[in-house]
């Protein structure tokens, strides 16, 4: 009876096994499928992670919030645009602006939820239930937002008197807004050109540029250059796919095995010939280039510094 019970049940969660696989083959797939969503998605998380790797931001507090929330911003603009496919070009201008209200809205209330949680808290929602004061919730959420108000307006302060202690809710804030807005940008470049490397370069870039001022090593963007490849090689695939299927052409699916091996394998190579070889420069060419760039790093460093003092070195307000 036990192995009978045992088989029925083992029966009954491969069926539902089944059939969230189905939706999720099917009706749940999204626009460019799940690759390319998860390779967005994955490739969101780089600039807060050269933020950590960087020891800019200390971990804990800030780190689960900073690394969520590019994916998050992926996933609600993916949605916003068309779940399984775009939305045609009737209304466009009416409801790109609608979408990017709505983004930059719901972007500003996870920044905060997420790094300055203002929510009341489940006892102010008890008491306010019991006592039948919904002032309690609201004078709660008012407190919350009147002390986030002042942190930026001491922060605020500081910069123009060139005297700021660096806050970190600040810094994190801050970050956390060029997060949200990169993660739109490569959804829009990654759903309208289709071309991965395109749709990863803003992030390259800011990752790229952070690297001149960070300590980190430079796997972070090893990483991140890894994963543009392999968002380049899925969307490069549907594209070639679409186009054999419009001139009815056979071909065989392990030639995208093949295609995606020859590319990672020329990229690891690539990787271990950079690893190996010296530095091979011509030293009037980069003195005149380092002296070329000092002005505008000179002007970029003292801006980092009279914003967030002591960003590498400490002295900060949690």
């Amino acid at each position: 009876m036990t192995e009978r019970w045992d088989a029925l049940v083992e029966q009954e969660r491969d069926s539902w096994m089944a059939t969230v696989a189905h939706w999720a083959g099917s009706a749940g797939r999204p626009a460019l499928g799940w690759g390319v969503l998860l390779a967005v998605m994955a490739l969101t998380t780089m600039p807060a992670v050269l933020v950590f790797a960087s020891g800019w931001l200390p971990r804990g507090r800030f780190e689960v919030g900073l690394t969520v929330l590019g994916p998050l911003a992926v996933l609600l603009l993916w949605l916003l645009s068309g779940w399984r496919k775009s939305h045609g070009r009737r209304n466009r201008i009416i409801r790109i602006a609608i979408i990017s209200v709505l983004f930059f809205s719901f972007g500003m209330l996870t920044l905060t939820l997420l790094l300055n949680p203002w929510l009341p808290s489940l006892e102010t929602f008890q008491d306010a239930w019991l006592l039948r004061d919904p002032t309690l919730v609201t004078g709660e959420v008012a407190a919350n937002w009147g002390r986030l108000a002042g942190r930026f307006a001491l922060w605020g302060e500081g910069v123009a008197a060139a005297s700021a202690p660096r806050d970190n809710l600040v810094l994190a804030m801050f970050v956390g807004a060029i997060v949200w807005l990169l993660a739109g940008v490569t959804v829009v470049l990654a759903r309208t050109t289709q071309r991965g490397l395109l749709a990863a370069l803003p992030i390259l870039w800011i990752v790229g540029l952070l690297l001149l001022y960070s300590p980190a090593d430079r796997w972070v963007f090893l990483l991140a250059l890894g994963l543009a490849l392999l968002l380049h090689l899925l969307l490069n695939q549907q594209r070639l796919v679409a186009s054999w299927q419009r001139r009815q052409l056979d071909y065989s699916p392990s030639l995208f095995i093949e295609h995606n091996g020859l590319a990672l394998g020329g990229f690891v190579l690539l990787l271990a010939m950079a690893a190996l070889m010296p530095n091979l420069y011509v030293y009037e060419l980069t003195s005149r280039y380092y002296d070329l760039i000092e002005p505008m790093n000179s002007g970029v460093e003292a801006g980092i510094e009279r914003l967030f003092p002591g960003l590498t070195t400490g002295g900060s307000i949690g």
